[in-house]
């Protein structure tokens, strides 16, 4: 039926290293939002899996 497997990875921004305290401090934010995006997309994409096999007829469900 369904493989789970990671599909999101996150790769961080390179960050120059003559980078001032700002933007150090907004690297480090940028990164931190871009994970906690991340982290919610694989629950949230598990779950409209589920919502759409719940709806789906048997015989698709056995082309899926």
């Amino acid at each position: 039926m369904f493989e789970a497997r990671k599909i999101t990875t996150f790769t961080p921004p390179e960050l120059n290293e003559n980078a001032t305290a700002t933007q150090k401090e907004m690297w480090k934010i940028h990164a931190n939002n871009t994970i906690k995006r991340e982290e919610l997309l694989e629950p949230n994409l598990e779950a409209m899996y589920e919502v759409v096999m719940s709806i789906c007829v048997p015989v698709l469900k056995d082309q899926i």
